[in-house]
């Protein structure tokens, strides 16, 4: 931190147990109860009092009414962390991300810039994706991501090389769409969600996927942005876990050194009594 300030919120240190449930010291004025959530918020803001008054109004106002708060405030920061999620990005490496094994490899290149997993395209204008390590079937998946305009790039789950998954479009390329659904020709268009993308500024994604019928859920900067999106009954040919990749589109003659940036990714999967 450089002339900011950072405060961070939560009940490990302070809060009471009552007939085996924690309690946070946080009260709920629009319920006078106290919050019984695990999450944590962290908010760097221009002064300590502003980080403080953030990080609390976002703990009550929960993660996404909370993130959507701190994203309309100028130069300030919320981290979110939840109960069972953990890092897929160290800041510091590509390690637990791979270039093979989906079913969209390609020759993109991959590098670490700005503490983020940053994809440029490669010899001769080749895209790619980079993939995690590990397969995912129920899950959030959560990540911050900054791209250059005009790109071509997206979200994609469930990826192995022999089955279809989904991607999440991030395509701020000409006429492109922020929030469709593609999988080998489009599954649902998101004509509105390419206003609510600014190029060049870092933007919040949560991207649930669940169910044998493929569920999407997505929101940007704490509001939805794709809204229970499912397949069609009868679908074939999906598969029901893979990897989650990144993508960088290639083939489309953009400005040498666009970028798209990729940082701050957790995973949180999902038990069963946690899809209903």
């Amino acid at each position: 931190l450089s002339h900011r300030a950072v405060a961070t919120t939560g009940d490990t240190s302070r809060g009471w147990q009552l007939g085996g449930v924690h309690f946070s010291h946080l009260i709920d004025p629009r319920t006078g109860r106290p919050l019984i959530d695990d999450t944590c918020v962290t908010v760097t803001a221009r002064t300590g009092a502003a980080a403080d008054a953030l990080a609390s109004a976002a703990r009550v106002l929960g993660r996404f009414e909370g993130r959507a708060l701190v994203s309309g405030v100028a130069d300030a920061e919320v981290v979110i962390t939840t109960s069972g999620s953990r890092s897929l990005f160290d800041g510091q490496s590509l390690a637990g991300w791979v270039t093979r094994g989906g079913r969209y490899d390609g020759n993109a290149l991959w590098t670490l810039e700005d503490g983020a997993i940053t994809g440029r395209v490669g010899a001769d204008n080749a895209g790619g994706l980079i993939y995690t390590e590990e397969s995912f079937a129920d899950f959030e998946f959560e990540l911050e991501v900054r791209i250059d305009e005009p790109f071509d790039s997206g979200v994609f789950v469930r990826m192995v090389p022999d089955l279809k998954g989904a991607q999440v479009t991030l395509d701020v390329h000409g006429d492109g769409e922020v929030g469709g659904i593609y999988s080998e020709g489009w599954l649902q268009h998101n004509p509105d969600g390419r206003g609510r993308w600014t190029p060049g500024q870092w933007h919040h994604l949560i991207v649930r996927c669940s169910g044998e019928d493929l569920a999407l859920f997505v929101w940007l900067d704490g509001e939805p942005l794709v809204v229970d999106y499912r397949l069609p009954p009868g679908s074939t040919g999906f598969a029901p876990a893979g990897r989650i990749g990144l993508q960088v589109h290639g083939g489309r003659e953009d400005p040498a050194g666009n970028r798209a940036q990729f940082r701050r990714m957790r995973i949180r999967e999902l038990e069963p009594e946690q899809l209903r």
